[in-house]
């Protein structure tokens, strides 16, 4: 097969990386450096499923307009409700992202106060750029953790009157999963991530463990395995799941304590 028109397409695949795999037209490709006596060898591309492959890889996927997930949560083995997320695109490059814990039987009992989270952020190319971040009861704004983050300064403030330096790269609490979706960590085996919660910002050591298969609500999953945790509390990890054929969502969360570890478990999904 030629070797230059293969290198020409994965070009013109990454350049597409915010695009629908179905809106690369043919003017697209040209566009992108395929010459148009390129085209019949296309078929014999599209029949090998190489094209399929470089175009529905998740590394191009980026974010959906919309998407419902809802993982059932259990705490030392035993059920505690189910954690709802909702993803809305509100603009070109803006989306909202909200979650709210509904727990069941002693742990609604048990839990006085229900915690909503909400957070915008700005997608550019690989990167996502959170704008605020709250974390609380909305009907007790004492209790309510708050950031917003200034990237024409380069400064995040929170509500605690505590405030830290911005750079690329940065998340808070909740665009942290979703930031694999659209720059996985495909060659690299650790590295280190900051993540603003609210209350304070952290910075985590990240190890990518490897390739797992794991049986899920949803049945069997390809996964990658990521690891965090904090170089001073070795003990304390927060691992992750990434589906290798669902954009590298996370189908498995698990926050690793001494004494119990919470488990979340992805078993309902809209929009991906």
């Amino acid at each position: 097969m030629n070797t230059e028109i293969i290198s020409r397409l994965r070009n013109s695949a990454f350049t597409s990386f915010r695009r629908k795999p179905e809106s690369i037209s043919s003017h697209y490709l040209v566009d992108s450096g395929l010459r148009r006596n390129d085209t019949r060898m296309l078929s014999t591309i599209l029949l090998s499923g190489l094209f399929f492959f470089l175009l529905n890889n998740p590394i191009y996927a980026g974010l959906p307009d919309s998407m419902d997930l809802t993982y059932k949560a259990t705490w030392g083995g035993i059920s505690i409700g189910t954690l709802e997320k909702k993803l809305r695109k509100q603009d070109d490059n803006g989306y909202v992202m909200t979650a709210k814990i509904k727990a069941s039987g002693l742990a609604a009992l048990l839990l006085r106060d229900t915690y909503d989270e909400e957070s915008h952020f700005q997608v550019d190319g690989d990167f996502i750029y959170p704008q605020s971040y709250r974390l609380g009861p909305a009907d007790k704004p004492d209790k309510t953790r708050l950031a917003k983050f200034d990237w024409n300064k380069k400064v995040v403030k929170l509500n605690n009157d505590r405030s830290y330096k911005l750079v690329r790269g940065i998340q808070d609490a909740a665009t942290f999963p979703l930031f694999w979706m659209i720059n996985p960590p495909l060659d690299e085996k650790q590295g280190d991530i900051s993540i603003v919660d609210g209350k304070r910002m952290t910075t985590f050591k990240y190890t990518v463990i490897g390739e797992q298969e794991i049986e899920t609500p949803l049945g069997k999953a390809k996964t990658l395995l990521v690891e965090r945790q904090k170089e001073t509390e070795p003990e304390k990890k927060f691992r992750m799941w990434l589906h290798l054929n669902r954009s590298y969502l996370a189908v498995r969360l698990e926050n690793v304590r001494p004494n119990n570890t919470m488990v979340f478990e992805l078993e309902k999904i809209e929009g991906l």
